[in-house]
């Protein structure tokens, strides 16, 4: 998280918080042959329920967030952010976190009527980067 974004994050109720206690989340999942597919249901995880009811821990996690659904040629993409008040986790339980969480996505291809669907973790290619 960059300082100017640090700086709109409201901190009010936390003692002594710095910016290395925040960390913005960036989810990208893009969809492609979308052009040959109807009935596309995308259904991604609540991360809001997700990282403010972790067990054994009463801190509200999720600060704030976003996100937008672009249909393009040929592929949709599905974007969302996030910031997450990270104090007293570690990397390896926010991933685990993010790992729990399931995408869901259904679709019927168009030539043959045939309905799919497919089902993943949505942690599965996290990456942490030092900002």
């Amino acid at each position: 998280m960059k300082k100017k974004e640090f700086s709109e994050v409201g901190t009010s109720g936390l003692t002594s918080s710095s910016k290395k206690d925040f960390h913005k989340v960036h989810m990208i999942l893009t969809l492609r042959g979308t052009d040959y597919l109807s009935n596309i249901q995308v259904k991604l995880p609540n991360y809001k329920e997700a990282f403010n009811n972790i067990k054994d821990d009463q801190q509200i996690r999720y600060w704030f967030g976003s996100g937008a659904d672009k249909e393009q040629e040929n592929k949709n993409v599905y974007t969302r952010e996030f910031v997450l008040y990270t104090k007293g986790l570690t990397d390896k339980q926010i991933k685990e976190i993010l790992s729990a969480a399931k995408v869901k996505t259904s679709w019927v291809v168009k030539d043959t009527k045939a309905k799919d669907q497919s089902e993943f973790a949505a942690g599965k290619n996290i990456k942490f980067e030092a900002k």
